[in-house]
């Protein structure tokens, strides 16, 4: 069975994956970057948050591949032998699953 993207998940499960890396890691500190930013979308955007009962959106639907990139930029800055591609795109994000479901 063919485990989920990360970008399948909703910020509170990209949180909650992040708490299952040591806070010093890589994994965690991209993991935290990507559900933080993910939560501040919809209010930026004019959405609602979700409340009792509504489903949150995962993050491929809340983060631009742009942000992404912006966020994968910072992380490497503080991590610089990440495995992760620079450019916003696809290899960037199977680069951060990859990373993510080699550390679980």
């Amino acid at each position: 069975m063919d485990t989920p993207s990360v970008f399948e998940l909703e910020p509170a499960a990209v949180h909650w994956l992040a708490e299952t890396f040591e806070d010093e890691t890589p994994q965690h500190a991209l993991l935290d970057s990507l559900a933080i930013s993910a939560d501040a979308q919809p209010t930026s955007r004019g959405m609602q948050r979700p409340t009792v009962g509504q489903v949150s959106r995962p993050l491929v639907d809340l983060l631009s591949e742009q942000k992404i990139g912006e966020i994968v930029e910072d992380v490497v800055a503080a991590y610089p032998d990440l495995p992760i591609p620079p450019e916003p795109g696809r290899a960037q994000l199977r680069a951060i699953d990859n990373l993510i479901h080699q550390g679980t």
